[in-house]
């Protein structure tokens, strides 16, 4: 069977042997789409009046919680010769999520009651990955020279990555 490659939802519905009847449905696709060009309400001019209270506004999202940057620390630490009282904190990246995975997945109780489980490993993996004190210093002897207060800081900081904003769901 040849394959061949689908350009519009009209060759999908082809290929399926469904027939496309809506002449009002929206046409998408290199072959049949029409160029629009944007022209602004105030026709261009650059003096665009402020919308009235009739007028619709659209919600701008939310910004997702940005929970990086430097974290002062409860106390000051040595690690190597190298004293420190704050760390840095960044994202983690896309190739960190696709090596080290979600913070947390679902089980169950002998009852068959779904619950949340943190995977602590992988909030450990994250937090090596994404702390920095000095380059001089690696990670992973920050985090075991950290007190239980700053641990617990660091934790919340990584899990913070990882909540959804209110209203969204995955």
């Amino acid at each position: 069977m040849a394959v061949r490659p689908v350009e519009t939802v009209q060759d999908v519905f082809a290929a399926f042997g469904i027939e496309d009847n809506d002449e009002d449905a929206p046409v998408f696709g290199p072959a049949k789409t029409e160029r629009h060009q944007f022209v602004p309400a105030d026709g261009g001019n650059g003096h665009s009046e402020p919308p009235t209270s009739e007028e619709s506004v659209p919600d701008e999202p939310e910004p997702e919680p940005d929970t990086s940057g430097a974290r002062r620390l409860s106390r000051a630490y040595e690690v190597r010769g190298i004293k420190f009282d704050r760390l840095m904190i960044s994202a983690p990246r896309g190739e960190d999520y696709w090596e080290i995975g979600e913070l947390s997945e679902w089980s169950f109780t002998a009852e068959g009651t779904p619950f949340r489980l943190t995977r602590e490993h992988a909030v450990r993996a994250y937090a090596e990955r994404c702390i920095s004190v000095d380059r001089r210093v690696p990670a992973a002897e920050v985090l075991n020279s950290l007190n239980l207060a700053d641990a617990r800081m660091v934790r919340r900081a990584i899990m913070g990555f990882f909540e959804e904003p209110e209203g969204s769901s995955a």
